[in-house]
């Protein structure tokens, strides 16, 4: 046997190199892809709590009143804060890849104030779509955060009782209140009469506000920005325990598809 054939592999031992390499790549991908959507969601996290900052600059400009969802001139919470934000590329989480596919608003068209919804899976709950809407002077707005609108102080152009919205950052239980969260449309107003949860996008978007805040992001759990200026991790199923507004009994939704 000469020297050349002696350091050749052989059959069996190549295909035993590929097997160990096989086996190594199994148990290494999802390790990475897990990293992937940690790094992911603590850049969502860094982006709310840069929104939030923002937010709560506008308010110690303007009497500690928290930013409207849309003030009276027809401008969106995030034109209104975005002079208050050095990137205005924390209004995107980095999940978030896909162009919304959602109805349009029906109450303004595609026209000012319109827009187009994000849409979430109504098998799996996810949802990996941007909203878009357009302000009154034409500017479009694209973003995967919503506002709670009872956060807000109460307008005289806002529909929904006044003695539901909050108004101010200096609240009492201010750190059970939500601000900002991921959200298929531009803002919510969870209802005070919601005894449930409905999965369906659309019909349930419209009727009961808390479902647009609720859908898969990041796993069982969405990042919240709360009016004291904190972030938190908070499961789906617990969503409605936090106050979101003057009223709102808390309580803890049955998902259909986080059974499955």
């Amino acid at each position: 046997m000469n020297e050349k054939q002696k350091k050749a592999f052989t059959l069996i031992e190549l295909l035993v190199v590929i097997a160990i390499i096989a086996l190594l790549m199994a148990i290494i991908m999802p390790s990475l892809s897990k990293a992937k959507e940690v790094s992911r969601r603590v850049i969502c996290s860094s982006n709310l709590k840069q929104l939030t900052t923002a937010a709560l600059a506008y308010s110690q400009e303007n009497d500690d009143q928290v930013v409207p969802a849309i003030d009276q001139n027809g401008d969106l919470w995030l034109a209104s804060i975005l002079e208050y934000c050095g990137d205005p590329e924390i209004k995107m989480c980095p999940s978030v890849k896909k162009e919304p596919t959602g109805f349009i608003d029906g109450s303004a068209g595609q026209g000012p104030l319109g827009g187009r919804w994000a849409r979430i899976d109504p098998e799996t709950g996810a949802c990996y779509e941007y909203w878009q809407s357009q302000s009154i002077d034409e500017t479009i707005h694209t973003s995967s955060y919503g506002m709670n609108g009872y956060a807000q102080y109460p307008q005289d152009h806002i529909w929904g009782s006044r003695e539901l919205f909050f108004g101010k950052i200096t609240e009492a239980m201010s750190f059970k209140i939500p601000l900002f969260a991921p959200d298929i449309w531009r803002s919510g107003y969870p209802g005070d009469s919601n005894a449930g949860f409905n999965a369906i996008p659309g019909a349930g978007a419209m009727g009961n506000h808390i479902e647009r805040f609720v859908f898969i992001r990041h796993e069982d759990r969405n990042n919240i920005t709360f009016l004291d200026g904190h972030v938190e991790r908070v499961y789906l199923k617990e969503m409605g325990t936090l106050k979101w507004h003057r009223q709102w009994e808390p309580r803890e939704f049955d998902i259909p598809w986080l059974r499955k």
